[in-house]
């Protein structure tokens, strides 16, 4: 619903529509500034604040190609310096091992990953072990798809030699 102003702005949901294009202009552009600027201290972190709204705007993006194509890695968190990855199994082997899809109590389901005493879901959900019960197939959280899509399209960073 376009407001008096002329901008499609529906205030019942507080949505705001943008076409697929400019906003994936926008998220290229971000992209490319931040590699360009980042510094050795102040690096993005993938999966987290931000990051998580970016990922989702990039979700949005992609929600418009053909069914079964892979996240546009362009608009995506990268290995290169600009970015700091989580320090956890999947992300650092490049595989998504480790992953299981479990139910989540009210949360659906998710790719997740088991430590003591609590574990937590590729999308960022942290839950006690309790609350999960393993399930097969791929889970319905699309973040959580995305993010093993990911860390098997985006190869592992390279291990530094042993001193």
């Amino acid at each position: 619903m376009t407001d008096s102003s002329g901008y499609d702005y529906d205030p019942k949901t507080d949505t705001v529509r943008v076409g697929r294009h400019d906003l994936a202009r926008l998220l290229l552009q971000f992209r490319t500034e931040l590699e360009a600027n980042a510094g050795p201290d102040d690096r993005w972190r993938h999966m987290h604040d931000y990051d998580l709204s970016f990922e989702r705007l990039a979700d949005a993006v992609d929600s418009g190609n053909k069914p079964g194509t892979e996240p546009d890695m362009w608009m995506r968190c990268k290995r290169t310096p600009a970015y700091e990855w989580p320090d956890l199994a999947p992300y650092r082997n490049g595989q998504g091992s480790g992953t299981h899809p479990a139910r989540i109590g009210k949360y659906g389901t998710h790719y997740v990953l088991y430590s003591s005493p609590s574990g937590r879901s590729l999308c960022g959900i942290i839950f006690m072990n309790s609350e999960a019960k393993k399930t097969t197939g791929a889970p319905t959280c699309t973040a959580c798809v995305r993010e093993l899509e990911l860390m098997c399209a985006i190869p592992a960073p390279e291990e530094s030699p042993a001193p």
